[in-house]
């Protein structure tokens, strides 16, 4: 079977070759001859086996030259006074490009592999480890059903919140390195607006420090799982670096940008005292604020929020207003 799939992409190469072949030397006779002479006759040619010997490989440039040296050679109006230096030229010329190409097609595909290697060490990393922190959160649960002492309960919580601290920061590395790797498609629904934003606040230890402000009617076309994450992290960051019982503003209202209808959604946090922001490089990847340092993090939050929205056609940006700061992000309608 795989013999049989290689052998139909040969055959397509080859066609793709030579169909491109055919089209050089149509512009050779019927652009480049009538314009400037016929003493430049490679002149189609070697960007033509530049660019096959890139995407098809070595071989088919050296089929290329090959039939480009028989063609011109064989137009008995090709009579150059230096014509044997010419065809040497041109032959050294096309066969340094294609050791170099052959070069560059040898480190993509090493990089490749490299960059395929770290993915899947990230991933077995990831799940042993969430593996067996999934074994110590079922010893802390166990343990917490043994006890009633209110300080063990109280060391069984904090276990418990570093445990999922922990699974966050996987599960972020994980996501970043799909989207590196271009792996993260949308896979678009109908969806409720403030259905999307009530999910996502219920999965959040301090929902109630949260206001929500938006119309029930709004809905929205796009990926349910990439919007949810998006929220997730936006409103994990604004709870995480606000001050303890301030209030999160979540506001959602029809906007227009880019020439296409879409959805805001604001939301707005006031900044712990003393914290300092550069909203120009809150997207950036492993960007962490200075009061950031103190708290478990891998800096990718606010990264991966800027990633999805792009993934998602959107648009994202954060400006500081004062003592607050404010996201406002915005979706299409539609794709």
């Amino acid at each position: 079977m795989a013999s049989a799939i290689n052998d139909k992409a040969l055959i397509r190469d080859a066609i793709v070759c030579l169909l491109t072949f055919g089209g050089c030397y149509l512009l050779r006779i019927l652009v480049v001859d009538p314009l400037i002479g016929t003493d430049d006759a490679f002149f189609p040619y070697y960007p033509a086996i530049m660019t096959i010997a890139f995407f098809m490989g070595y071989w088919f440039g050296g089929l290329l030259t090959g039939l480009s040296f028989l063609v011109v050679n064989a137009n008995p109006l090709w009579i150059p006074p230096n014509k044997t230096f010419i065809n040497l030229v041109f032959l050294l010329l096309v066969l340094l490009s294609l050791w170099l190409i052959e070069r560059l097609r040898s480190l993509l595909a090493r990089e490749k592999y490299l960059r395929q290697s770290q993915s899947d060490l990230i991933s077995m990393l990831a799940h042993e480890i969430k593996t067996s922190l999934s074994g110590i959160q079922a010893a802390a649960s166990s343990l917490s059903l043994m006890t009633s002492s209110e300080l063990a309960e109280g060391r069984i919580r904090n276990q418990k919140r570093a445990i999922e601290e922990i699974r966050s920061i996987l599960d972020r590395c994980i996501e970043a390195d799909r989207i590196d790797a271009g792996c993260m498609l949308p896979e678009r629904a109908d969806l409720s607006v403030s259905i999307a934003l009530d999910e996502a606040i219920r999965q959040q230890e301090e929902a109630h420090r949260i206001k929500l402000d938006c119309p029930s009617r709004m809905r929205i076309n796009t990926d349910p799982f990439i919007l949810g994450r998006i929220l997730n992290n936006l409103i994990h960051n604004a709870l995480r670096y606000s001050p303890p019982e301030s209030t999160i503003t979540l506001q959602g209202f029809a906007d227009r940008r880019h020439g296409k209808r879409g959805v805001t959604i604001r939301c707005s946090n006031k900044l712990s005292s003393g914290s300092s922001l550069d909203s120009s490089k809150v997207f950036d990847k492993y960007y962490r604020g200075p009061e950031g340092m103190s708290l478990s993090g891998a800096g990718l939050g606010l990264w991966l929020v800027r990633s999805f929205v792009e993934i998602l056609s959107g648009d994202i940006r954060c400006r500081l207003a004062g003592s607050e700061v404010v996201f406002m992000l915005w979706l299409p309608l539609s794709p």
